[in-house]
């Protein structure tokens, strides 16, 4: 990941996401918990989150 909007502090019942910018220049909605610095699993059909990767 290469940028990371910054997250919005208010309240909220949803899983609120965050739009990310990945080293492909892609461009992926994010849940607000991953940081800059994860590494993160991305479904490549449709480049959305999947969840974040144990390697490190």
């Amino acid at each position: 990941m290469t940028e990371i909007a910054p997250s919005i502090k208010c309240v909220s019942a949803n899983t609120r996401t965050k739009p990310t910018t990945l080293s492909t220049a892609s461009i992926v909605h994010m849940p607000e918990h991953i940081f800059t610095g994860d590494k993160i699993k991305v479904n490549a059909s449709d480049y959305k989150f999947t969840e974040r990767s144990d390697s490190k």
